[in-house]
């Protein structure tokens, strides 16, 4: 939900620990939303920098601001070919990629292009599972790395400022993905050269092209929003059709 908002006005709707300001390239208003539990983003003039958000909410000093990453026309992430579009898991999402993926207290997610480090979080606090995220803007790893310490769930959760095309996926068990038709067919060799056998990925709204799921599954939630959640497993030696030879 975004409000108009006037230079002064509804500071109270301001959380920690920082604000992203956003120049808005269609318009001369400025508006704000919140951002997650923790910041909020202020959207401004094109070309307009900290400067404005300093006097829209005089009150906090400007330590408490910083870019924030593209949030209108084609967001992305500053990974090659956009690959990782900024567009925050909704919660219920989450829930539902964990519970398809069945998580267990012995796993190890891993979620590339972790954002706001949201699904960890609910891995870590509800099943007590370890995870790693990769994220390549520091404004988001920033964000991510003060809930995951307000939460005091630090010894289980690690967020590594690092493009998940270089990471070594090797140690997960369970993959989650929320990136881009693009991004999937980017990572698709990685995952299937580097997971183990039994190993599980998910991926929110986009397949892996010609590498079939196991699972597919498709639902609207309350206010009718429909979503679909791709499910596959890493096959053991001696076990066909999981992947294309």
């Amino acid at each position: 939900m975004r409000f108009r908002v006037v230079p002064g006005a509804l500071s109270h709707r301001i959380y920690r620990p920082f604000i992203y300001y956003y120049p808005y390239r269609y318009g001369h208003f400025t508006e704000y939303f919140p951002y997650g539990g923790s910041s909020v983003i202020i959207q401004v003039a094109a070309g307009s920098g900290p400067m404005v958000t300093t006097s829209i909410m005089p009150e906090l000093p400007a330590g408490h601001f910083a870019p924030a990453p593209l949030l209108g026309g084609s967001p992305a992430r500053s990974l090659p070919e956009q690959l990782a579009p900024f567009d925050p898991t909704p919660q219920e999402v989450v829930d539902r990629m964990l519970a398809l993926a069945a998580v267990r207290s012995d796993d190890v997610i891993y979620d590339l292009g972790s954002g706001d480090g949201r699904m960890l979080l609910a891995a870590a606090k509800k099943y007590g599972i370890k995870g790693v995220g990769f994220e390549v803007d520091p404004g988001l790893v920033k964000l991510a790395r003060e809930k995951i310490k307000d939460e005091n769930i630090e010894q289980l959760v690690d967020i590594r400022q690092q493009d998940f095309m270089t990471a070594d996926l090797s140690p997960a068990t369970v993959v989650m993905l929320y990136l881009s038709q693009d991004g999937n067919a980017a990572l698709k060799p990685h995952l299937q050269r580097q997971l183990r056998p039994g190993a599980r990925i998910v991926s929110y709204t986009f397949d892996m092209g010609d590498w079939p799921p196991k699972i597919v599954e498709s639902y609207r939630d309350a206010a009718g929003n429909a979503h679909i959640l791709y499910f596959w497993e890493i096959a053991h030696p001696g076990v066909y059709g999981e992947m294309p030879q």
